[in-house]
């Protein structure tokens, strides 16, 4: 029966996906989920230990193990400061299963957002770099720049209204708002503006009421709050 299939799944380790995959199909013969789940945590966490964040997430998936999945997004997301110019691969890998996932959890769409965010900004200082390169062809730049402009203004404002950014990257999350907020014509609507506008100030009370707030935190609070009033 589940509690003698659990026992041994407790008991002996499983070593290879094929293992695990033979057992999960006893499991659905005799209905016994919790063991299932079981198994397949294991085998999630034996390839979270080998740093594989892309396997290790999906046997999450299949044991449903939320706690892992959002403990994994949580240690991956850590290690993380805004990548504009070079890619994060754990970030890249768990960002691709979980993008095919439902939604899961608010820990889950911030790690897929923030993913789509350092995407956009990586295109646009790539874009931004060539612009004045003679050796490239730069005759659609302007209008390309544009677009980009647009889009990683739209995700941004998404993450920064949506999403509960981190600690740790708050800093370099919203001030890669500030050179978007200062482009004429703006490239924020003013529903995006508005929502900035109600989640800096949530931002605001949550330091003041951590007392996490410093000197460099309050400057760019100043110069956010400046600068979307000058868009509005």
């Amino acid at each position: 029966g589940g509690p003698v299939v659990l026992e041994l799944v407790r008991q002996v380790a499983i070593e290879s996906d094929f293992a695990a995959n033979k057992l999960l199909d006893i499991c659905s013969t005799y209905h016994l989920p919790q063991a299932a789940a079981a198994i397949a945590s294991g085998r999630g966490r034996a390839w979270e230990a080998k740093q594989n964040v892309a396997i290790a997430l999906t046997w999450y998936l299949r044991a449903n193990n939320m706690d892992a999945i959002n403990s994994l997004c949580d240690a991956i997301v850590k290690q993380d400061l805004l990548h504009t110019t070079c890619s994060n691969p754990q970030l890249d890998a768990a960002a691709a299963i979980l993008a095919q996932a439902p939604t899961l959890s608010q820990t889950v769409d911030f790690v897929v957002q923030y993913h789509n965010v350092t995407l956009v900004l990586r295109d646009l200082a790539h874009l931004q770099s060539i612009q004045n390169d003679d050796g490239e062809d730069t005759q659609n730049l302007p209008t390309k720049c544009d677009v980009v402009q647009l889009d990683a203004a739209r995700r941004l404002a998404e993450l920064c209204t949506h999403c509960s950014v981190p600690r740790h990257l708050w800093h370099s999350t919203w001030t890669s708002l500030v050179p978007l907020l200062q482009k004429s014509p703006p490239v924020f609507t003013s529903v995006q503006l508005f929502g900035l506008l109600e989640a800096l100030q949530d931002r605001e009370i949550a330091l003041e009421t951590t007392f996490e707030t410093c000197d460099h935190d309050n400057d760019l609070l100043g110069q956010l709050h400046r600068a979307i009033a000058a868009c509005l």
